[in-house]
């Protein structure tokens, strides 16, 4: 209980009320009244050897000296900044005002028999050695907690919103403690020392070498990107301190992501009550090697974390393309040489045409689709034209250039599915079976089906994270909703080895995803990881195109195991033999449609639903 009692008091940002800040101006003064008062005291000892000294005068001089000390404490703003930036040369101004104002206040009020003039003199040189030695024993004391909680140190590359945001999700997960930013622009007044959040900001790179050889810093985080010749500076000194490094880049775009890539087990474990499966790095290797690989819809959640995970393996080349400029530009910043960026669209077919004309490619991840079921809702013409005639397009060209393998990323949603986005994904589904049955020889085409990616962006985790934020209300359709959720990372890990399995032309792969979230527990736990948000939970009724619970598998499809634990093979009936024409029809009617005829549409839609 008391060791409980003291991580939360010396780390929690509220506790008993009281905030860090607070609790830590209290702690100092009363530390620092007692060594003023012990400092006297030895002073008055010294001089008179005695205790002859002890009267009315005696605490009269100590109200004085406390007084003066404070303001010159305050004036100085000591207690505004981390301890670790308590040392001397603070201290030493510190005693000098303090010794000049007492000087010149006790010779206009005091008598030479109560302050006589060495007593100032030796009363802050006690003083002195006291506040120094009290700093050195606290820092120690800090660091044992630390310690012992677990609580390991961090430096961030950046001072940036990316970097503020990070460091509030370090000290809210009380995983990491954030020690010092390093500014990745020089300040114009070099030497002199600044803040974020009461955290020390080095200017200089030698400065954030000696910090890294002198402290104990268990990983640094990027937030901005350094110029290569400093980077590999830092990089080597980590590699010296075996400190690991964390590319934290636009985490604020995706901050729910970013959470679980950062590898929090606490925040992993609280929410989702399940640990994050070991990922075998050496199984991607073999597949990948001297590989090229095409990754449509590159720049997503889904697509950059499958990227993100096969861009140091040996392979040939990978290729990504998508149709947001901002996300090439971004991806761009940061990507491999063996990467190759392409602004395009999966239904402009002379893009196509050019791309698989000039490039060989071994593999396709075709990520690329509209995935909020909202948005597909209002825009029903557009979700067709790129999730299915989108795809089409793409197998016309792996039969056309007799690519090796095509993985479709599918969804839970196209089980029974209620809306246009899940209509559309079973479309795709039955598609890739289509083309599968007409494949030329060591062809592979198969879809992998998973449910939500927590921290994608418009998904329910950054959401109810953005309302946490802003103080606003989490609304949750219906207490009784439930889904499944795996982290981003976990997901591209089973697409990327799904390859490796043994599964026939139009075969459907399903991951083991656990057991499926309510949402509004989700909820109500994320609120409690954010103690102060004044947010509450809503309960509204369940849209007409949302289920309760989503699955994973239609009731008809042989659920039979992989050579992979956490992946399954969905094994359904034979493609109805008249697909091909039921589809066919409706691709005619589809140009056909005005205005004004989603229905008729979502009705034709449907019968393509087999």
């Amino acid at each position: 209980m008391k060791t409980y009692f003291l991580r939360k008091f010396m780390n929690d940002n509220f506790f008993i009320g009281i905030s860090f800040q607070l609790r830590k101006i209290i702690s100092l003064f009363i530390l620092d009244l007692s060594l003023i008062i012990l400092a006297i005291f030895g002073a008055y000892f010294t001089r008179y050897l005695d205790l002859t000294f002890l009267n009315y005068d005696f605490f009269e001089v100590i109200i004085i000296y406390s007084l003066i000390f404070f303001l010159v404490i305050f004036f100085f703003k000591l207690y505004m900044y981390p301890i670790s930036s308590h040392d001397q040369d603070i201290f030493l101004k510190i005693i000098v005002f303090s010794l000049l104002i007492f000087f010149s206040i006790s010779y206009v009020i005091f008598d030479r028999s109560i302050v006589p003039r060495s007593l100032p003199i030796v009363l802050n040189a006690y003083l002195f050695i006291f506040l120094v030695f009290s700093r050195y024993l606290l820092k120690k004391f800090i660091i044992y907690v630390d310690d012992l909680y677990n609580l390991k140190s961090a430096l961030i590359i950046g001072t940036n919103k990316d970097a503020k945001i990070l460091k509030n999700i370090l000290s809210d997960q009380s995983t990491y403690k954030v020690k010092f930013f390093f500014s990745v622009t020089e300040n114009e007044i070099e030497n002199r020392l600044t803040y974020i959040d009461k955290v020390p900001v080095i200017n200089k790179l030698d400065k954030l070498l000696k910090i890294i050889d002198n402290n104990k810093i268990s990983k640094i985080f990027f937030t901005e990107f350094l110029n290569e010749k400093d980077l590999q500076v830092i990089k080597k000194k980590s590699k010296q301190h075996s400190i690991k490094l964390d590319f934290a880049y636009y985490i604020n775009n995706n901050l729910a992501d970013y959470i679980f890539n950062l590898n929090i087990k606490s925040f992993f474990d609280e929410i989702f009550e399940k640990d994050m499966f070991k990922i075998d790095l050496s199984k991607q290797s073999k597949i990948f090697k001297d590989k090229s690989i095409l990754i449509t819809g590159g720049v997503g959640t889904i697509g950059n974390a499958i990227y993100e995970q096969i861009k140091n393996l040996e392979v040939k080349k990978i290729h990504i393309v998508d149709n947001s400029e901002i996300g090439i530009f971004n991806l761009n910043k940061k990507k491999n040489k063996n990467t190759k960026s392409h602004l395009g669209s999966i239904n402009d077919e002379s893009f196509l045409d050019q791309f698989f004309k000039n490039n060989k490619i071994d593999i396709v991840f075709h990520a690329a689709a509209f995935k909020h079921v909202s948005i597909v809702e209002n825009n029903i013409i557009s979700a067709i034209n790129n999730n299915i005639f989108g795809t089409e397009k793409i197998l016309n060209y792996i039969s056309k250039y007799n690519i090796e393998k095509f993985i479709l990323i599918s969804s839970d949603k196209a089980v029974d599915p209620l809306n246009v986005m899940g209509k559309t994904k079973r479309v795709c589904e039955l598609l890739v079976k289509q083309f599968g049955k007409n494949a030329k020889d060591k062809q592979k085409f198969f879809s992998v089906r998973f449910g939500n990616v927590a921290g994608s962006s418009g998904s329910v985790i950054p959401i109810f994270l953005e309302n946490i934020k802003n103080n606003e209300d989490l609304v949750v359709n219906s207490s009784q909703a439930n889904r499944f959720f795996m982290s981003s990372m976990e997901a591209a890990y089973l697409v990327t080895i799904s390859t490796n399995i043994d599964a026939k032309n139009g075969d459907i792969l399903f991951f083991d995803m656990g057991e499926s979230i309510n949402i509004k527990l989700l909820g109500e736990k994320m609120l409690n990881l954010f103690p102060n948000s004044k947010s509450k939970i809503i309960v509204k009724e369940l849209d007409e195109i949302e289920k309760k619970s989503e699955s994973l598998n239609y009731k008809n499809e042989q659920i039979l195991p992989t050579s992979e634990s956490k992946i399954f093979l969905a094994k359904s009936p034979e493609i109805k033999d008249n697909f091909d024409e039921v589809y066919s029809e409706f691709k005619e009617n589809f140009d056909k449609y005005e205005n004004g005829e989603e229905d008729q549409i979502i009705k034709d839609l449907d019968k393509c639903i087999m």
